[in-house]
């Protein structure tokens, strides 16, 4: 009907196999059509595959109970977190992502020096671990487990970290009260 080529994904059913196709169909001479088709089931199955793996590594991303946070760059913006993220320290989401880590820090100092601690770290060891005191959204100051993963790119040159946060009051607590007892 618009003497034009168009492009169809179609399955059939083949000696009880489903196979997945693509086809090419062309405009020819006296109402016929140039029907190009080539198998793609190898491909749609690598794309379901994809599909269930990355719905799988989101759902394990929500469910975990630290504060994971992706932040790329050298400004520290943070480009993903986690909900525990957003209960821990108190902040929606848009007033995360996108922004720099400095909104999480008690201690201006500690994060003025932490990347040069973190990338001389991460140079001599796959992750970082520290403790620091970190800030919620309404001001109040806890003492939190830090680990960090560099994230690299194709060329394995570092382009952001994976930040892992635990919050390590009752730990800290539980050191207080020993070394008093003790």
């Amino acid at each position: 009907e618009t003497n034009q080529p168009i492009q169809i994904e179609y399955e059939l059913v083949i000696n009880t196999q489903r196979l997945c196709f693509e086809a090419s169909i062309s405009p020819m001479p006296n109402n016929n059509v140039l029907w190009v088709a080539r198998d793609i089931t190898e491909r749609k199955q690598g794309e379901r595959e994809l599909r269930e793996t990355k719905d799988l590594l989101e759902k394990t991303f929500a469910s975990l109970d630290q504060a994971v946070f992706v932040i790329l760059g050298k400004d520290r913006k943070v480009v993903a977190c986690n909900p525990a993220a957003k209960r821990i320290f108190g902040y929606r989401e848009y007033e995360i992502i996108g922004h720099d880590t400095k909104f999480m820090y008690a201690n201006h100092t500690d994060y003025e020096q932490y990347p040069q601690k973190l990338i001389s770290a991460l140079d001599a060891h796959s992750a970082y671990h520290t403790e620091v005191e970190l800030r919620r959204k309404d001001g109040t100051i806890f003492p939190a487990e830090v680990t960090e993963t560099g994230i690299l790119n194709d060329e394995g040159v570092r382009t952001g970290v994976v930040s892992v946060i635990r919050d390590i009051t009752e730990r800290k607590h539980a050191e207080e009260k020993l070394t008093y007892l003790s």
